[in-house]
């Protein structure tokens, strides 16, 4: 029914106006068409269901409608096209597809593309990709996340992960603070909270662990394990597992160092492997080729001991009690030993052949360089026999 309109007359009392009981006829209808549009009454005030809004599809939001349930506080649109801005205070559920041509901002924090318009990029945070307007292949999930990057296919999975990033490309941060301070390191896959936090400007690192490589700043080291290699700053293509790896002054303590491999803590027992190390040693590789200096004097001079362990590690003020005295009896040699002994038969500090005295604080030595040293006793000891023998 088209809308009734009442005739008023053009004066009062001029005799032109619409009869009062057409008048009022005229109000009932259209009364009646709007009641009936608003669902009858249910959902007017003092009901307790819903009021729906149905035009056929003509102006509102195709026939389903627009329905408000007044229980419940919701309101249920077909379909909600917007050429501005569109908020909900409150929880909203899509059926089917939401379509936002913009970014989306829900509960602060923002869905889109990032600062620029990039169909490849993804971005989901406050702040997330919120600089970056070139850069393609990014994806950026948590406050901040990317907030500085212009460099491509780089991702990023935690509050301030890859905060700083700018022209490092490559990266992926996963972890709160992960990557924070990188700025042009690439192919970094750095997997952990506040895991490879300080490095900047060092690539091809692959850092997993909670804080691990904290300090690191250079390139190529692969450290795996919690707390791991904690105090490495410069040092270079270092491989370091387990948890607080090479963070012991009683193992080795890796700061600066390069080109190491750490397995393990302080507070491993035993090694295991089903076969032996192969190691190289191919003479086309090798050069200064000498007999080797030691021989049965030497191995005579050694001093052969068993032991315990009981590490200083262990003690606050690094002086042992015996109260952290391990159980298993140990066979090997001191250090201290090894070292006055190759001094003794010519060796310089820093060059020892089977011991390590590079750090004062945690000497060590490489048993299976004494192998060579064994054969030559042994052969020193053959001739001894057979001139012997000879007379």
């Amino acid at each position: 029914m088209s809308k009734q309109t009442i005739n008023i007359g053009a004066s009062p009392n001029d005799g032109t106006g619409t009869p009062l009981r057409t008048s009022f006829d005229y109000t009932n209808q259209n009364f009646t068409e709007l009641y009936t549009a608003l669902g009858g009454g249910v959902g007017l005030p003092g009901a307790t269901t819903q009021v729906i809004f149905n035009d056929g599809g003509t102006n509102l939001a195709g026939d389903a409608g627009l329905v408000y349930n007044k229980t419940t506080d919701a309101l249920t649109v077909a379909g909600l096209v917007t050429a501005g801005s569109a908020t909900i205070t409150g929880a909203a559920t899509v059926g089917t597809t939401l379509g936002v041509t913009g970014a989306a901002t829900v509960q602060g924090l923002t869905v889109g593309k990032g600062a620029g318009t990039v169909a490849t990029n993804s971005a989901f945070g406050v702040n997330a990709l919120s600089l970056n307007t070139t850069a393609s292949n990014g994806a950026a999930f948590g406050y901040q996340a990317l907030k500085n990057n212009t460099a491509n296919l780089n991702a990023a999975f935690g509050s301030n992960a890859g905060l700083t990033n700018t022209t490092g490309a490559e990266n992926v941060f996963v972890g709160a603070n992960a990557g924070q301070l990188n700025l042009s390191g690439g192919n970094n896959t750095v997997v952990g909270a506040s895991a490879g936090y300080t490095n900047s400007v060092g690539v091809n690192n692959t850092i997993i662990g909670a804080g691990t490589a904290y300090n690191a700043t250079n390139s190529s080291n692969t450290v795996i394990g919690a707390s791991a290699a904690s105090n490495l700053t410069t040092g270079a293509s270092n491989v370091v597992i387990g948890v607080s790896a090479g963070n012991s002054s009683g193992v080795i303590n890796l700061t600066t160092q390069s080109n190491r491999v750490v397995v393990g803590d302080q507070n491993v027992t035993n090694a295991y492997i089903l076969v032996a190390w192969t190691v190289t040693s191919d003479s086309r590789d090798k050069s200064d080729v000498q007999s080797a200096p030691y021989g049965l004097q030497f191995v005579n001079e050694l001093i052969p001991i068993t032991y315990k362990w009981d590490k200083r590690d262990k003690y606050e003020n690094s002086t042992p009690d015996g109260t952290h005295k391990e159980s298993k009896t140990q066979l090997g040699f001191l250090a201290q030993d090894v070292i006055a002994l190759e001094k003794k038969h010519g060796g310089v500090a820093g060059d020892l052949l089977i011991a390590d005295d590079e750090t004062e604080e945690s000497l060590k030595i490489t048993e299976t360089k004494f192998i060579p040293i064994l054969v030559k006793a042994i052969q020193e000891l053959t001739a001894r026999v057979q001139a012997l023998e000879a007379r």
